[in-house]
């Protein structure tokens, strides 16, 4: 039954690491600096029906009415279309930069890509950190030019970005070569890397522009008062137009990013769980191997030995066996913390919070399993213990 308790004192280790890290990365999500404003964001899907709109220039016409239109909203300030939202997830592409990649490899660097309108950087408060955004110039037929944010610049054109170029191979095999005419901060558009920012290449929507896109309409006020104003822009002007996950942009991240509190919930009542069990069974075997002990106890009683005493030699024999499961569960959890790193917001898979305050607990719960049993054996009479053996 020892080893069964050191069993349930390792695995019950490893889940309540597991839970506390997943707890603070949910709690580190409601603070997050994402660096750029959520709030006050109102976001949603957009499909265009392809029948009506086969044309490239169709489709640009549409998506330059509708952010006109969505900008002139009483109470909004800002608006965009774009291919991906800021915190919520990323599209990734293979890159190759002209003077350091041949773009026929194999092997080609992949980076974050989104296409954005010209008012996208505005609508997110991002503004750019060098050259100029895009413009109703920057359309399908003229130069394809490009936005690269400042990780871009960092790691691949340290000695500045703007006048290079960079191509995003087609599955075709087809390159084109985009113009960098400016630098976007690292504002986490698009998808969340909290440890080393995306490199992320935006593109004009207007250069290709597809069937389905996402809105953002940044309120003055509250988010959501921008909901039936959208509806009625889009409606007005075609009313073939699908609009569907219409949420704020803090919901859509909270959504987006669920499976840390789910996560969290999860390995909360499995550690729970596991910690009663452990609790349960630690008082069972105490309680049993101290009663294999009454004898003993009797004898150390009538001979004068303090309760105290006692119950301090039981306690220290018990929590050396506990050691053992407490190291066992701490050397575990070293490998599995490391292996949900990547699942971890902003929190280190070996955070000496977690460990100590689990550490903490089991000590606690063990000590407890040790303590009650022998206060218990030091309660009997010693005369009624020894005159049964």
């Amino acid at each position: 039954m020892g080893r069964l308790v050191g069993v349930q004192l390792t695995v019950t280790f490893v889940l309540l690491v597991a839970s506390g890290l997943f707890i603070r990365s949910a709690l580190n999500l409601e603070d997050y600096d994402f660096g750029f404003g959520p709030e006050g964001v109102y976001t949603a899907s957009v499909r265009l029906p392809d029948a009506t709109y086969e044309s490239v220039q169709e489709r640009i016409a549409f998506i330059e009415e509708l952010e006109e239109r969505l900008a002139a909203i009483p109470g909004a300030s800002s608006a965009a279309l774009s291919t991906v939202l800021p915190g919520i997830g990323h599209r990734r592409a293979m890159v190759a930069v002209e003077g350091a990649h041949d773009p026929t490899a194999a092997d080609l660097p992949r980076a974050g890509t989104a296409r954005v309108t010209p008012r996208f950087f505005e609508t997110f408060r991002a503004p750019l950190l060098a050259g100029r955004g895009f413009d109703r110039g920057d359309r399908a037929g003229e130069l394809p030019v490009a936005v690269v944010n400042a990780a871009f610049e960092r790691t691949y054109l340290p000695n500045g970005a703007i006048g290079g170029r960079v191509a995003l191979p087609a599955d075709d095999g087809a390159e084109e070569w985009h113009t960098i005419i400016g630098v976007a901060p690292d504002f986490l558009a698009p998808g969340i890397d909290p440890e080393h920012p995306l490199e992320v290449v935006y593109l004009p929507l207007a250069q290709a522009p597809p069937i389905t896109m996402s809105l953002s309409v940044r309120a003055d006020d509250i988010a959501s008062a921008m909901a039936v104003p959208i509806r009625e822009v889009a409606a007005d002007l075609d009313p073939d137009a699908a609009l569907y996950f219409m949420r704020s942009l803090d919901d859509a991240i909270l959504a987006a990013n669920a499976s840390f509190v789910w996560l969290s919930a999860l390995f909360l009542v499995a550690g729970a769980l596991a910690l009663f069990l452990a609790a349960i069974g630690l008082y069972g075997v105490m309680a049993f191997w101290v009663s294999q002990r009454s004898r003993e106890i009797g004898v150390r009683m009538a001979v004068g030995g303090g309760g105290g005493r006692i119950v301090g030699l039981v306690v220290q024999q018990g929590m050396a066996r506990i050691s053992l499961g407490l190291l066992a569960g701490a050397l575990l959890s070293v490998p599995v913390a490391w292996g949900l790193r990547g699942a971890l917001l902003d929190v280190s898979p070996f955070d000496p919070l977690v460990f100590g305050t689990v550490l903490g607990v089991l000590l606690f719960a063990g000590a407890l399993g040790c303590v009650l049993p022998a206060v218990n054996a030091t309660r009997v009479d010693p005369n009624t213990v020894l005159s049964a053996e």
